[in-house]
């Protein structure tokens, strides 16, 4: 879609008020006609750092977001990533550890069912270590990750109670797939069961620097989407499924989470 797709999208992108965003919007709508997603993306960055782009910021953040998803996932080139051939010796866990990308990443971007099947002089994508970093913006209910400190992508996120959710910094500790949950009585309810909220993945949060410890803070996912978009009184952070999945996949342990107002 070009950025006429907006229009779709949202109202406020219209009508494009600064003739300069419109050409650099015409600019990503002649790559994307060209399959150039990396220079696409590009130009909407250039859109972003613009105080007249205000009327379509947001539909640039999900262009942006969607493009990134296209080429991080994908067998296309793009400036973070670098190809490794495949040697006598390597393991995923290996090669996760030394280009700092999660054995999943390195597994779903490469299409490998089995990472026992390995095989020697094959080349496969890596992310040349990147540097995520999460921001949870509690009170606007969303979640912004960038990637070697540009914006990679925003999601919308659901708040829990204040008092269980404190502002401060943080880092992935670590990530559990179909979590069970505690209860307020202590009792534990096992994944898939009608009363764990959890949804689909956990990331739990261990605070650093001068912020205090949490308790059992993190990140997951959630059943009940209606429940995105503003506070509520369970859970904590709630991502959609596929969001918390996608954030298990790219960020590795001790990626960095600012949690601000």
């Amino acid at each position: 879609i070009g950025w006429q797709g907006a229009e779709i999208e949202t109202p406020l992108a219209a009508k494009v008020q600064s003739p300069e965003v419109k050409k650099l919007l015409d600019q990503v709508t002649a790559y994307e006609g060209a399959d150039d997603l990396v220079n696409a993306r590009l130009v909407l960055h250039q859109v972003l750092l613009r105080r007249d782009a205000e009327d379509v910021r947001a539909f640039a953040e999900r262009k942006i977001g969607s493009l990134n998803t296209t080429l991080v996932f994908s067998d296309r080139p793009m400036p973070e990533k670098t190809k490794h051939l495949i040697v006598a010796g390597d393991l995923i866990g290996k090669l996760a550890k030394r280009y700092g990308n999660t054995q999943d990443y390195l597994l779903k971007a490469n299409g490998i069912d089995k990472p026992e099947l390995l095989r020697i002089g094959r080349e496969i994508w890596v992310l040349q270590a990147p540097v995520f970093e999460l921001t949870v913006f509690k009170r606007a209910n969303s979640a912004v990750l960038t990637l070697n400190s540009r914006f990679f992508k925003r999601y919308e996120i659901g708040v829990g109670k204040p008092s269980n959710v404190p502002s401060g910094t943080y880092a992935v500790r670590n990530k559990v797939a179909k979590p069970s949950c505690r209860l307020s009585d202590g009792s534990e309810v096992a994944f898939g069961h009608p009363q764990n909220i959890l949804g689909t993945r956990w990331i739990t949060l261990t605070a650093t620097g001068a912020t205090p410890e949490a308790k059992g803070l993190g990140l997951h996912g959630t059943w009940n989407t209606s429940t995105l978009g503003r506070p509520s009184d369970t859970g904590l952070i709630r991502f959609r499924n596929a969001d918390i999945e996608e954030l298990c996949v790219l960020v590795p342990e001790g990626t960095v989470v600012n949690i601000t107002e």
